[in-house]
């Protein structure tokens, strides 16, 4: 009806162009770069007009347009952040190193591996789709990997230069004990998002971006640090022996330095030889601080029993909290917050009919029953690929191209230009000069089909609206306008009372127009909307004929076997809303064809295809995946681990210090972003995602999006081991030089504690860059990274690890044989 025309908005100071196109993994970039021109037309216009009461703005939106949007922000905002907070991973390894050179041979190692992993990645983009958050996370891990590395082998080069060993026998100590760590630390992360390899579609190239960066940060620590050390002296020069490491009278040196533990002096000897005496000369700097008290402390018991069982009574909140996770899923989150786009999309929902303000509409498919060679269903497996954060990727099915033309058949790509009348009037009149270059393969069209064949496969006339039930399905009847109609009336009554219902008004179809006064379709005479399309004077002289007619060759297949009902209810298509209304239009349109056959018409297939239900079935695919994804990384790191010290018991005791400390995360991600514990401090990365368009039910909250465990569980399971490896390691190391159990584990603890403590602050400052940017997704990846970074820093690595490994220590290194203990001094 002209007079209610839906391109008007509801107060009238708007207008809406809308296009349709099929964007699919060929035609991306294109599509992207079109989005782009379309966006720089809108904003000259803008910026070319005055005030005035007869001038108006250009607003350009679509998930094309949004997609573009998140990409430039990510590009943008990221490495800005990280620029920003660099110097506080730069100060702490600053700090900890206290050597310029060695400072600045740590710096070298970041550009190498950023050339040799961003190069390869290149490649790998040839053939496989690589999303945004693959390059920057492969940002992240070149710092923070960078200055972990370098941290674990220059602070164990200071320490041999210390002790007064050579340049050469530093370096080999160095490659020997720290390059053992760095590798098992990397093989280990490698693990970890390796597992990845088995999550469908572009999360591949996550996987491939992290194991090439962390791969690259082990070559270049191994590689190209110790032959610099080697080439260039002078680079770690400038390490004074202490006088503690100097060779001493074989007497014990008593306990004569400020801050030393009063044990020192007390130790009971084995033997009472040089080689012991020279043994504790060289760990008199590790018996004193703060982890020295502590880990005296841990490995006695009864608290090596208590401290550990009180922490996890503390924490069981988290726990519990973790195992109500239920992944959240909004397009909201993946938007960038105050970006013009999506600010347009939602104030087109509002002020517009839901026929053309819904850019998601879902795609309801009437036709004969598929073969499994065409089946057109988002039925899982194989999963169609879909539109990942950070790609641009629409579903390939085989049957679309010929049930719909190419301008609703991807009706899930559907962009708008906003036309708002505002008191403002052109500079310039000359609009053409700014008119987009736009790509002729991909400008919006509608194709319109011949006339209409007068006949279906069996020679029987359907023109004149009967249907005999023969096969082919043939649309052209009005025995299939009414059960089209019925299926429509169905799911309406059907949702009626649920907070999604369903209007006539959220509906399109060439069998039916406008509601009765029960809310059923007005159902249309075949024989009339056919003449009325077709007659000569009617398409000359009426325009409702030729848009009749447009709408028909959108929905109905070429064939005439096919034909599309569009659904664009009013809702965020990846709300909760969304995905409880799919799983019962789902069922009701398998109930409707079966109520079809019974009812004489013949072989009628209903299906659906939308936004929502692609989501839906990814997640259920993924989430079956990530926990076998998860297992098989965890055996392989614990299996790993085993090899590497030749102790199989030892991987027992660290996952009891990895698997809840991870919960622990979750659940303190969920009070954040589900709960909104932390809203009052007025944060934005701290608060929880609001959906604004969630449809009937009102304003919901997004909860934790369904990728955070995807990018977040196996990285924080290989994150949690890397420091526990890196403690491990010296805890072997000093037994087998001859300590005590206990004792092993304390010097271990006063030994790695201040690096393993700069390396978890240096990732965690690393992790901060994604707690500053704009959108949701990334903040709530920060701060699970950052919460389970910091917990295992100074809770899991500090607490619970020496308390489990003082727990029947010889099961530490079991099948391997220790020597006799020779100094001991705890109790």
């Amino acid at each position: 009806k002209i007079d209610h025309n839906p391109m008007l908005s509801f107060d009238k100071q708007s207008i809406l162009f809308v296009w349709s196109w099929r964007v699919n993994g060929t035609m991306k970039l294109q599509a992207q770069d079109f989005a782009k021109k379309v966006s720089k037309f809108c904003n000259n216009w803008n910026v070319q007009v005055d005030d005035g009461p007869d001038s108006f703005e250009l607003q350009a939106t679509g998930p094309t347009f949004l997609n573009v949007a998140m990409k430039d922000t990510i590009l943008h905002e990221v490495p800005i952040h990280e620029i920003e907070t660099l110097w506080l991973p730069f100060g702490i390894l600053a700090y900890r190193l206290r050597s310029a050179r060695l400072l600045l041979l740590a710096l070298c190692s970041m550009p190498i591996a950023i050339l040799v992993s961003f190069g390869f990645m290149y490649f790998v983009s040839t053939q496989l789709p690589v999303i945004i958050y693959a390059l920057v996370m492969m940002l992240m891990l070149c710092t923070a990997l960078s200055f972990d590395y370098s941290l674990f082998t220059m602070t164990r080069y200071g320490e041999e230069r210390r002790k007064g060993a050579s340049l050469e026998d530093s370096i080999a100590t160095v490659i020997t004990q720290s390059g053992h760590v760095v590798l098992v630390s990397g093989l280990v992360l490698t693990i970890a998002y390796g597992s990845m390899l088995c999550l469908p579609g572009a999360f591949k190239s996550f996987c491939v971006a992290a194991c090439s960066m962390i791969l690259c940060c082990i070559g270049v620590q191994l590689t190209f640090v110790p032959c610099l050390l080697g080439i260039f002296p002078w680079i770690g020069a400038g390490f004074d022996v202490q006088p503690d490491d100097e060779e001493a009278p074989d007497e014990a040196v008593p306990n004569e330095e400020e801050g030393e533990e009063d044990d020192i002096g007390n130790e009971e000897l084995e033997e009472d030889t040089p080689a012991t005496r020279q043994m504790l000369r060289h760990v008199r700097v590790f018996r004193k601080g703060i982890y020295y008290r502590v880990g005296g402390k841990l490995t006695q018991c009864p608290l090596n029993i208590f401290v550990p069982i009180l922490i996890y009574l503390v924490t069981s909140p988290l726990t519990y909290r973790a195992s109500q996770y239920k992944m959240g899923h909004a397009y909201e989150l993946q938007i960038p917050r105050g970006r013009k786009e999506w600010e347009t999309s939602l104030q087109i929902q509002s002020n517009f009919p839901t026929n053309v303000g819904c850019m998601m509409p879902a795609l309801i498919i009437a036709t004969s029953e598929l073969s499994s060679e065409e089946v057109f269903s988002t039925s899982l497996p194989p999963l169609p690929a879909l539109q990942i954060p950070g790609t641009t990727v629409a579903p390939t099915v085989r049957r679309l191209k010929e049930t719909a033309t190419a301008s609703v058949s991807s009706a899930s790509s559907a962009s708008s230009v906003h036309v708002q009348k505002l008191p403002v009037t052109p500079k310039s009149s000359d609009a053409d000069d700014l008119q987009p270059d736009v790509p002729e393969e991909i400008q919006p069209h509608v194709d319109i089909d011949p006339e209409p064949r007068h006949g279906n496969a069996s020679g029987t006339s359907t023109e004149n609206g009967d249907n005999d039930n023969e096969e082919p399905l043939d649309v052209r009847g009005q025995a299939f306008f009414d059960v089209n109609c019925d299926m429509v009336n169905g799911l309406i009554h059907t949702t009626r009372n649920e907070t999604y219902a369903l209007t006539s008004a959220d509906f399109q179809s060439p069998t039916f127009y406008g509601e009765h006064a029960n809310g059923s379709v007005k159902c249309l005479n075949y024989k009339l909307t056919h003449y009325y399309r077709a007659n000569f004077f009617a398409k000359k002289f009426m325009f409702t004929s030729r848009l009749m007619q447009k709408l028909w060759n959108q929905l109905v297949n070429a064939k005439h076997d096919a034909m599309l009902t569009l659904l664009t209810p009013k809702m965020d298509p990846f709300s909760a809303e969304a995905f409880k209304m799919t799983e019962e239009l789902r069922a009701l349109l398998k109930n409707a064809s079966l109520a079809s056959r019974e009812s004489g018409f013949g072989d009628i297939t209903y299906m659906m295809f939308s936004p929502s239900a692609i989501m839906m079935d990814l997640i259920k695919y993924t989430n079956d995946r990530l926990w076998w994804a998860f297992l098989g990384c965890a055996i392989l790191c614990f299996v790993l681990i085993a090899v590497a010290f030749k102790a199989w018991l030892i991987p027992l005791k660290l996952l009891f210090t990895v698997i809840l400390p991870i919960s622990w995360a979750y659940g303190a991600a969920l009070f954040v972003y589900e709960d909104g514990c932390l809203e009052w401090t007025g944060i934005t990365g701290l608060s929880p995602t609001y959906i604004t368009n969630s449809g009937p039910a009102g304003v919901a909250v997004a909860g934790l999006d369904w990728t955070i465990p995807l990018f977040t569980l196996t990285i924080m399971l290989g994150l949690a081991l890397d420091y526990d490896v890196f403690l491990f390691e010296r805890v072997w190391e000093f037994r087998e030089e001859g300590f005590g159990d206990n004792e092993a584990v304390q010097l271990a603890l006063s030994a790695t504690g201040p690096t393993i403590t700069a390396a978890g602050l240096i990732f965690a400052f690393t992790f901060i860059s994604m707690m500053l940017g704009s959108m949701a997704i990334t903040n709530q990846m920060g701060f699970v990274f950052i919460f389970s970074i910091v917990v295992d820093t100074f809770v899991v690595r500090t607490v619970l690890v020496p308390a489990m490994l003082s727990l029947n220590p010889r099961l530490n290194y079991w099948p391997s044989d220790m020597p006799e203990a020779k100094i001991t001094w705890l109790k």
